[in-house]
């Protein structure tokens, strides 16, 4: 059963009659569909066949196009309803679909640079070269081109023609298919083999911005933001600038220095905090031990157990240090044999090795402490 891929003939069709032809699982094929199965990064269509809503479209093992339902009731082979596309869903990724075909077409032709895989998300739009590596300078320059293309308006359009006359085109990217191919053309700068859908001027992508890049498989992975989103990426960027200049009483001049001084400042409160951290347990530790008179070291702390953990060695006996309630850490120095009696008698979890053990326990500080010394001492 052969379906009437409508979009091929007008992308930009909405809304058409359709009938069904077969129902397989939650899924309906239709005579002629207006919707997009997903292939090629782009994802697959959606919308509403009558009162249906269709989740999402796509490709059987067979080349059917299935348009998944949402679960529930289904309608009869031979019904024929209304197909109506989430033309804001579809339009999003037409775009997006184009900004990676320009995009991939601008590092080929400028720098030299091949696309070997290509991904379409609601945000990013992710391109995966050739390159083993790119220098941001060169990706910004092409962002730069790949704009300027965008504001020349250059025509997009799908021609389909033979396997042969397609090789000779000599295309940047080598076909995939048996038979006749589908080419999408950017006017004077690209030609490529693809079933996807697409707008039809480079204007209207709007805009695309760089975002950065990682590596994967020994690649450089760019990744852009293009059309709406692009523009909500800039503007968001903006806001949160000048929040910063706000909160720092910066401008863009200073804002980079106020804030390497912060992380300074930062840093040196940090270790001045850590050094006071660190006297007050070394105070409270001389202080437990010079007041106590059992064969086991224990108390109840405000501070961090791991403040103790350079201290308890000079004990000369068994050490439990239990955090208060809120915190719930404690801190034992002594054999692994007792540990291991502590934790079957006494809501503690956590390990270590050699003769130091940390972790978290349950219930009350104090009832802990209590039973743990029993324990010890025994």
């Amino acid at each position: 059963m052969n379906t009437e891929l409508l979009f091929y003939k007008d992308a930009y069709l909405k809304e058409v009659d359709a009938t069904v032809l077969e129902v397989r699982g939650n899924a309906v094929v239709l005579d002629k569909t207006i919707f997009y199965a997903e292939s090629g990064g782009q994802p697959g269509d959606r919308g509403y066949y009558g009162e249906y809503q269709v989740v999402d479209t796509q490709k059987d093992k067979d080349g059917a196009f299935l348009h998944i339902l949402k679960k529930g009731s289904l309608p009869e082979v031979g019904a024929c309803l209304k197909l109506s596309l989430d033309w804001d869903h579809r339009y999003k990724f037409m775009k997006e679909h184009s900004a990676q075909h320009l995009l991939s077409a601008v590092m080929f032709s400028f720098k030299g640079i091949g696309t070997v895989a290509v991904h379409q998300g609601e945000e990013i739009l992710t391109i995966e070269t050739s390159a083993e590596d790119i220098a941001d300078d060169v990706l910004l320059s092409i962002e730069d081109i790949a704009n300027e293309k965008i504001r020349d308006g250059l025509k997009i359009y799908q021609d389909e023609m033979s396997h042969e006359k397609a090789e000779s085109l000599g295309m940047r990217r080598s076909i995939k298919v048996d038979g006749d191919v589908k080419v999408v053309f950017i006017e004077n700068l690209d030609a490529v083999a693809c079933g996807g859908v697409h707008v039809a001027s480079t204007g209207e992508i709007k805009e695309v911005v760089y975002r950065g890049k990682e590596m994967i498989r020994g690649h450089v992975r760019t990744m852009w933001s293009c059309a709406d989103e692009s523009v909500a990426y800039r503007r968001n960027n903006e806001r949160l600038l000048k929040e910063c200049y706000k909160l720092l009483s910066a401008d863009k001049d200073s804002i980079v220095k106020d804030i390497e001084r912060i992380i300074k400042d930062n840093g040196d409160l940090s270790y001045e905090v850590k050094k006071l951290r660190k006297a007050v347990a070394e105070r409270e530790f001389e202080d437990a031990l010079q007041s106590s008179t059992a064969p086991v070291l224990a108390f109840i702390t405000n501070n961090s157990v791991e403040d103790y953990q350079e201290l308890v060695s000079k004990a000369g006996k068994d050490v439990l240090i239990i955090e208060r309630d809120g915190k719930k850490g404690f801190l034992y120095f002594g054999t692994k044999e007792k540990f291991l009696k502590l934790k079957g008698e006494v809501s503690l979890k956590g390990g270590g090795k050699d003769v130091l053990f940390r972790g978290a326990y349950q219930g009350d500080a104090e009832e802990v402490l209590s039973i743990s010394m029993r324990l010890l001492s025994e």
